[in-house]
């Protein structure tokens, strides 16, 4: 009878240990980036796994049906941890175009201040950025319920495991009792979808974390406009190739391209016009359903939602360091940097593209007045604009309806009181306004060719050659206007 309790004791020890195994095995990946490039990088070894006394018990969660449709049993346990006991995730959510680039790349994985932001305590979720955003979104999000594949969320699900168990192990083993907080950036968080489904997959994601917020605040008349670069951007541009960093071809229709207003009425009317105090709205709303207060439990002084400034006075690299909650030895280090007069690589140049000069040429062509390859033709109009005086402004433009200004100018007012404060000056900002106008359209391209004076600057043999060209430069026919000219 001993002899068989001690078979069946020994088979129930086995089980459980193999069960505590299979319970941790996906809690580690080589996703979670220590923030660290030296040889004494906190490590997570398996040792600790089992003995981890992370709660006092296991509750079984019942979400919404929806949410748990696709997902595993065992996937909808949860570790329940206490307020003060939950590990602290800070999320930088961009949104778009308010420097992100320059705070991920000058910054947080920057080799200069990766080791400064680990002696900070900090590890960074890395693994899950701009392509399994764009998965999670097209799989999943914009999908719904009834047809979300959940493979992206489960991936992103089990990088938060992992930081997850690093930030409680930490909590266990650190003699200096310091938490260990985790970083998740990416600017693809503010453009989420605003409905039920997304927000309960958030909030199951986050929901035993101790979460702050990072946002960044830039005013919506710069942040409009370029917005409206980016989307531009790879129409105009090919960032990746150096050898030939603009589209030379015409693989375009002709009204491909949305003019500004047209791409202002699209975002509106899809809900994409995610600025920074749509984002801070956004957050809001997740942060009451998480149950989280509106101050921060990382710091006194600091909302749980902090809003940090893109034009700050000394660069945004300084503005995200020193307000990263607890990163005083990065902020230091960063600080002296800067008074020894160290200046932080520009990373986004999106502003400088032809714009207006790519919608004439792409018109052009289609009208057969230009033969040449499409930058090549935009720099060379550029340059005869400069020769006859001829300003972009002079020509027609498309530009936003009063109506649509006047939601402009009242959207940029809200934001400006609730990111910098009640006392502002509205008759500067006003004004500012009305010089910023300009910025709101773009070149009718259709109406600049019916002026004489604009399709006379392509009276010249520097925009032909002898044949027409097709859409990828290829000869197309005898080009009649290097024989008018008299080209040859």
């Amino acid at each position: 009878m001993r002899r068989k309790s001690l078979i069946a004791a020994t088979i129930g020890a086995l089980l459980w240990a193999f069960g505590t195994i299979f319970f941790f095995a996906p809690l580690y990946s080589m996703d979670i980036s220590l923030l660290h490039s030296d040889h004494d990088a906190y490590i997570v070894n398996s040792s600790t796994a089992a003995t981890l006394p992370i709660t006092s018990n296991m509750t079984k969660l019942t979400p919404d049906q929806n949410l748990s449709k696709g997902l595993s049993t065992n996937e909808l346990y949860y570790l329940e941890t206490q307020a003060y006991e939950k590990p602290k995730l800070v999320l930088h959510v961009g949104p778009l175009k308010t420097g992100s680039t320059s705070v991920q790349l000058n910054v947080i994985r920057s080799k200069r201040f990766q080791p400064l932001l680990h002696s900070d305590n900090y590890q960074e979720i890395v693994g899950f950025e701009y392509d399994k955003f764009d998965q999670l979104m097209k799989k999943c999000l914009l999908k719904g319920s009834d047809k979300c594949d959940y493979q992206p969320f489960r991936d992103m699900e089990n990088l938060y495991k992992d930081a997850y168990y690093n930030a409680m192990t930490r909590a266990k083993d650190a003699t200096d009792k310091r938490p260990l907080y985790t970083l998740h950036t990416d600017e693809d968080f503010s453009i989420l979808p605003r409905d039920e489904f997304t927000l309960g997959l958030l909030q199951k994601l986050f929901q035993q974390w101790d979460v702050h917020v990072m946002i960044f605040y830039r005013p919506l008349l710069d942040w409009l406009p370029s917005m409206y670069s980016q989307y531009r951007k790879y129409f105009v541009a090919r960032p990746r190739d150096r050898d030939t960093p603009f589209a030379q071809t015409y693989l375009i229709e002709r009204d491909a391209q949305m003019s500004f207003p047209q791409y202002f009425e699209d975002s509106l009317s899809k809900g994409s016009m995610r600025d920074s105090l749509a984002t801070y709205e956004y957050y809001d709303l997740l942060r009451e359903r998480l149950g989280l207060s509106h101050s921060s439990s990382f710091n006194e002084t600091a909302n749980r939602i902090q809003v940090a400034r893109m034009y700050a006075p000394e660069g945004i690299e300084k503005e995200f360091t020193c307000n990263l909650p607890a990163a005083k030895r990065s902020c230091q280090q960063l600080v002296e940097l800067l008074k020894q007069g160290y200046k932080f690589p520009v990373r986004n140049k999106s502003a400088a593209l032809p714009l207006n000069l790519d919608l004439l040429i792409v018109e052009a062509w289609y009208l057969n007045v230009v033969s040449i390859k499409r930058h090549d033709a935009a720099v060379l109009l550029e340059k005869r604009m400069a020769e006859v005086n001829m300003a972009m402004k002079e020509l027609p433009q498309s530009c936003l309806s009063q109506e649509r200004m006047d939601w402009v100018w009242k959207r940029h007012l809200e934001a400006h009181r609730k990111f910098v404060g009640e006392n502002i000056d509205e008759s500067s900002m006003r004004q500012e306004f009305e010089s910023k106008k300009h910025e709101f359209c773009s070149v009718n391209a259709t109406a600049a060719f019916e002026l004489d004076s604009f399709r006379l600057l392509f009276d010249a043999c520097a925009f032909q050659s002898p044949t027409l060209l097709n859409r990828m430069l290829g000869e197309n026919g005898d080009n009649p206007k290097w024989t008018e000219l008299k080209c040859d």
